[in-house]
């Protein structure tokens, strides 16, 4: 025969049986059934609050698991870094009049290539620099340099004013 009640309602029915047949027993007697009852519920109380406790290690264990499993963006050691940018490319293909053999002089060149290297420095404050790697450095003829082919284009610093509790990225 398979028991169908809880610990906390075996206690409570044990404890109710227990009230029952102490009017019969001595006041020293009902007080030891009394707290035999007591003791009986606290500890199912007990085996309930163990068996939540482990359900909720496992669920948390399982959670931590799957948040090691997951893959992390790529950041640099102190911040993450976002690496964006574009290329232009310019090319020119020239056809020969004398045939597929004769040689003909192809150009192709980067024309135009800016890296943007962004990051927050502070949970307000975020930095871009920007650079053209497809200038040349030239000098004028008193040695100075030209400051249009310099590969340096853009520092700024960005700082946020207002801090909302829906943005969550700078701009």
């Amino acid at each position: 025969m398979s028991n169908k009640f809880s610990p906390a309602k075996r206690g409570a029915t044990i404890s109710t049986i227990a009230l029952a047949f102490s009017a019969a027993l001595p006041a020293q007697a009902q007080q030891t059934v009394q707290q035999q009852s007591e003791v009986e519920a606290l500890r199912a109380l007990i085996g309930d609050l163990q068996a939540r406790l482990t359900k909720l290690e496992e669920t948390q264990s399982a959670a931590t698991a799957a948040a090691k499993t997951a893959p992390k963006p790529v950041t640099s050691r102190n911040a993450p870094v976002t690496i964006s940018g574009l290329l232009q490319t310019h090319a020119l293909g020239y056809f020969s009049q004398k045939g597929p053999g004769a040689r003909v002089s192809d150009t192709f060149r980067l024309r135009r290539g800016e890296i943007r290297l962004t990051a927050p420095i502070t949970t307000r404050l975020t930095g871009t620099v920007m650079i053209d790697p497809a200038k040349n450095l030239t000098q004028n003829a008193a040695g100075a340099i030209n400051q249009s082919s310099n590969i340096f284009q853009e520092l700024a610093l960005q700082y946020q004013l207002k801090k909302t509790a829906t943005s969550s990225h700078f701009i």
